[in-house]
């Protein structure tokens, strides 16, 4: 039987959620601790319909014409090294995030380099085999993962402590925005609709719906667990929901740390995966040649330096630094871009 040179929308739905998750498992946000159901609710859905405003622009510029850039020349090159350098600080930073996670809960039993070679070969290897391989993959880890999560919920249920969640109020909404803001760049998603739409068969825009409308149900989940377990120890630990598998002993999985990893590693592999390729993609496109491996290395060798670089970690003022140019590069790319090139397809 031959196979599809394109993806499902499916496919790219459980792609974005895989890769999603792989943030969503370790970093829900540092004060929804002090959130009462009803507020932590509120963030989720805006910073969930956020995403979505992002998300609709991007497909319906792509959605009746041919995925290239517009504008002049120079303008289309200038657009192309700024998505290769966003690509780019995306893979450093999930980087740095795998480094720290290792550190702070596998050190003990796998050795870090290790991990971080092993990644990066994987990574390459995968992207060396196409999205449409990535996207077969990611269906069988997104399915995995999301269940997981489920299914933690359900077993956790008896050890949550409804006393954990602060009274029922509403706080100013400018607060809840403010923590809904804060989530919101360490979504990539709205860079990688561009360089995939050429590889998907079917709606993309109600397959961005299906994407977020999972995303809200999983974030819930997560968020749930985490408050209901932990309660104000949450605010004191690095990897919250890691904790609170941790602290709750299961008899059917006796070794929860090693499956939240397995689970970790799973999605990460998967969001990693994905900027690799995008990032070879567009590489071979912006210097004419269809060879990867030269793009390859290139990523590879930044990586490298990069970790040697900061061995002891990026620091708090940096991250701050970085997530603010990480925000206004999503709203250029996801945003201004995509609705500069509706406004020039109808004029």
């Amino acid at each position: 039987m031959k196979r599809s040179p394109f993806v499902s929308v499916w496919q790219l739905v459980l792609l974005f959620s895989a890769a999603r998750l792989s943030n969503g498992l370790l970093l829900p946000a540092d004060s929804l601790h002090a959130l009462s159901l009803p507020e932590l609710l509120l963030v989720i859905l805006f910073e969930d319909m956020l995403l979505l405003l992002f998300l609709l622009p991007t497909c319906h510029a792509f959605s009746r014409t041919p995925p290239k850039l517009f504008g002049t020349r120079f303008f289309k090159q200038a657009t192309g090294f700024g998505l290769l350098l966003l690509y780019a600080l995306v893979l450093l930073l999930d980087m740095t995030q795998f480094t720290d996670f290792a550190e702070k809960t596998v050190k003990a039993e796998f050795s870090v380099s290790g991990l971080t070679v092993l990644v990066l070969a994987t990574a390459m290897f995968a992207a060396f085999h196409g999205i449409q391989a990535l996207c077969r993959t990611a269906t069988v880890v997104a399915v995995f993962a999301i269940g997981s999560v489920v299914l933690f919920a359900l077993l956790l249920l008896p050890q949550m402590n409804t006393l954990h969640f602060p009274p029922a109020t509403i706080s100013e909404p400018s607060g809840l925005i403010s923590i809904a803001l804060q989530e919101l760049p360490r979504t990539a998603e709205v860079v990688a609709i561009g360089a995939l739409y050429p590889h998907i068969k079917g709606d993309v825009t109600k397959g961005c719906h299906y994407f977020v409308v999972l995303n809200t149900v999983v974030s819930v989940l997560i968020c749930v667990t985490v408050t209901g377990v932990l309660g104000d120890f949450s605010a004191f630990t690095a990897y919250p929901y890691y904790a609170a598998l941790n602290v709750v002993h299961l008899g059917v999985l006796p070794r929860m740390d090693m499956v939240i990893t397995a689970l970790w590693l799973g999605t990460f592999f998967i969001r990693f995966s994905l900027f690799f390729w995008l990032f070879i993609d567009r590489f071979c496109h912006l210097f004419g040649t269809k060879r990867k491996l030269p793009a390859a290395l290139c990523i590879g060798v930044i990586i490298v330096l990069f970790l040697i670089g900061f061995k002891g970690g990026v620091t708090a003022a940096l991250w701050d630094e970085i997530t603010v140019v990480y925000g206004l590069a999503l709203v250029l790319f996801g945003l201004v871009l995509p609705i500069g090139r509706l406004i020039r397809r109808k004029s």
